[in-house]
């Protein structure tokens, strides 16, 4: 557990996206494989991909979730922060 903890400290918001698109793009079409445990897999690492983005996915000066865009805004739309300087 404490090694998942260490993991997760290190995820910023800037590398969440990288982090969690490939498991998201998996959890959408490994089910198409037919496959019953394959579904299952893809739901459950669909559904830790979204609860990463969703936990990490914060602005670093006032900690609001920084929306649905794709890629880097440039300021957190709560706070209004320079996202660019972290």
């Amino acid at each position: 557990m404490r090694l998942i903890k260490k993991w997760l400290d290190k995820v910023t918001f800037r590398n969440v996206t990288r982090i969690t698109t490939p498991p998201i793009l998996l959890g959408i079409f490994l089910p198409l494989t037919g496959v019953v445990w394959v579904s299952v897999l893809s739901f459950v690492i669909l559904l830790a991909a979204v609860v990463l983005q969703r936990l990490k996915w914060r602005c670093p000066n006032c900690g609001a979730w920084l929306g649905r865009h794709w890629g880097i805004p440039s300021y957190c739309s709560k706070c209004g922060e320079e996202l660019d300087k972290w």
